[in-house]
């Protein structure tokens, strides 16, 4: 069976760095390939802030096949496969009715990243990404998730997408790596790097957690911070709030910004430090996340500093491979801080613990068979209806460019421009009548 997977973010090929999104996205390739199934991947490249800042580096061939608004169908003629997986299902801009079999992976709760990121308070604007949420649901055969609480927040949606209760099925697939763990080289105990990755989104609260332990590493004179990554700038306010963060933090000649890094150098950092930290405020986002960097962490047996309230806070306090932490109260946090610093044995210890948490639970090899199962026996829902649910605004509220996008995610360009030039032909038509004297 020949699988064609949509990726949502740059992949973590050879000398480009990555992100979450990637990461999913690379787990998915991955996993079906070690299944034995024939993959070929797609992934964005102009439309995302890694791939515009990598764009010279991915490979002639990747870019080629790379996928935009406007372009997924004539990758699927040329791919030709037998099942497409989205990597989320809002990617998918399919303007033809293909006749192959869907799967989509619900990567995160994205209307509330988009509301957090956003700040759109407008009550009449929710309709519209709701709507669009149920009806790229609809779109899809089979559906996994990355987290177990996951799984409840979108069953709501497929219910209100008029799925019956007893028909849903959203599979569990929680963020793993490879099966083949990395060798773990122990840090020098007089470096004692705590080390924070990944992107600044403005869904996640950093600030507090990050000038916490920037400044107990100073009060204590050890250790240091080390930060990879940085802001995709999303938008002003994300771009002005991170600079704002970083300039505090370099005051402290203890932090060490380093930017963004191939993944290669980056797992490299993470062999030789010496905690992993990841404290962030919660909200309802990140209570839902099951955090890819975090599983990546433990896969190279960083122990980690982590929040007390989502799935992955679970498996870590069960196997003891970090610190689950009360992220409100910066005592908690201070304490997890000294006891790593005091306990170099302990770091050691849950390290360990780390690796064998992932090698019994996180490596894709395990976690992919739902959807490996799916891949080779796909089957199109027939119940699945491939109409566009339209909500019943009042009167007015809707205006003619709304209508136009909508009938444009409905059913592509070549249907909007046929409806239009109807309109111009029944407009025109009924003007000239206007004209015509009455006899």
């Amino acid at each position: 069976m020949r699988v064609l997977v949509f990726a949502s973010d740059m992949l973590p090929l050879p000398g480009l760095a990555t992100s979450g999104g990637g990461l999913r996205s690379w787990q998915i390739i991955q996993g079906l390939q070690s299944a034995g199934l024939d993959v070929s991947f797609s992934m964005p490249v102009e439309d995302r802030y890694l791939g515009r800042l990598y764009k010279d580096k991915i490979p002639k061939e990747v870019v080629d096949l790379a996928w935009n608004f406007h372009n997924q169908d004539r990758i699927v003629q040329r791919v030709r496969p037998d099942v497409l997986v989205f990597a989320n299902p809002d990617l998918n801009h399919l303007k033809q009715e293909w006749k192959i079999p869907i799967a989509s992976d619900l990567h995160g709760p994205r209307i509330i990243e988009f509301e957090l990121m956003s700040n759109d308070l407008k009550a009449a604007n929710r309709p519209y990404r709701l709507m669009t949420k149920i009806n790229n649901l609809l779109k899809s055969d089979f559906l996994t998730c990355a987290g177990i609480r996951q799984r409840y927040y979108f069953l709501g949606f497929l219910l209100q997408a008029g799925i019956p209760l007893h028909d849903i099925s959203i599979e569990y697939m929680p963020v793993s790596l490879s099966p083949v763990l990395p060798d773990r080289t122990q840090p020098a105990v007089e470096e004692k790097s705590f080390i924070y990755a990944g992107g600044f989104y403005p869904w996640q609260d950093v600030s507090s957690g990050l000038l916490t332990l920037s400044e107990r590493l100073k009060q204590r004179n050890e250790g240091r911070l080390v930060i990879y990554g940085g802001s995709h700038r999303l938008h002003e306010r994300d771009s002005r709030d991170f600079d704002s963060l970083m300039e505090e933090l370099k005051k402290n000649p203890r932090v060490h910004f380093a930017g963004y890094v191939s993944r290669e150098e980056l797992l490299q950092h993470y062999l030789s430090g010496y905690v992993f930290y990841e404290v962030m405020g919660r909200n309802h986002e990140r209570e839902l996340a099951f955090t890819t960097r975090t599983v990546e962490a433990l896969w190279c047996g960083l122990p980690v500093i982590y929040n007390n309230y989502s799935d992955l806070s679970d498996y870590i306090g069960r196997y003891n491979s970090g610190w689950c932490v009360d992220t409100s109260d910066r005592r908690s946090v201070e304490s997890a801080i000294d006891e790593a610093l005091d306990s170099p044995q302990g770091v050691k210890e849950r390290g360990s613990n780390a690796q064998r948490l992932v090698r019994e639970h996180l490596t894709w090899d395990k976690t992919i068979q739902p959807l490996a199962d799916f891949c080779k026996n796909p089957v199109i829902k027939e119940s699945k209806e491939r109409c566009v649910v339209v909500l019943h605004m009042p009167r007015g509220k809707l205006s003619a460019l709304d209508k136009a996008y909508i009938h444009f995610r409905q059913k592509g360009l070549g249907h909007l421009a046929r409806r239009a030039a109807g309109t111009i032909a029944r407009r025109t038509k009924l003007t000239a009548r206007e004209r015509t004297p009455h006899v």
